[in-house]
């Protein structure tokens, strides 16, 4: 889309020589949390696996959220990715959202999802 954007920490599920059984979902979403904000949860909650892009491509998204994270080292990011780690509260990322700084939609659908997990959790 030709500019900087915001989004959650994401990537791919990898097949390489440090993993040559292709890891899980679950294990590549510590991973990235980790290797892109340096970070760590020990309370993950599953909340959807969807098709990402139907119309475009056969991949789906793996949706977690992470709670009570903590920093435990520096970034580790690979050799194509460039990005600054920054913590946002629930009103600036809804604002992120309305105005197009946040325009991954399966980043969205993930934050609403999140928010309603948090919201039960309160009930």
């Amino acid at each position: 889309i030709g500019k900087v954007t915001v989004e959650f920490p994401a990537g791919a599920i990898e097949t390489t020589v440090r993993h040559p059984d292709r890891e899980t979902a679950f294990a590549a979403a510590k991973r990235e949390l980790q290797e892109e904000t340096g970070c760590v949860s020990e309370r993950w909650q599953f909340l959807e696996e969807i098709a990402s892009l139907p119309t475009l491509n056969d991949d789906y998204a793996y949706l977690y959220l992470a709670r009570d994270c903590h920093h435990v080292s520096d970034q580790k990011l690979d050799a194509t990715e460039f990005l600054d780690y920054e913590t946002h509260t629930a009103e600036e990322i809804r604002a992120m959202i309305t105005d197009g700084t946040f325009p991954q939609p399966v980043h969205a659908l993930a934050w609403y999802m999140a928010k309603e997990a948090l919201n039960r959790t309160k009930e």
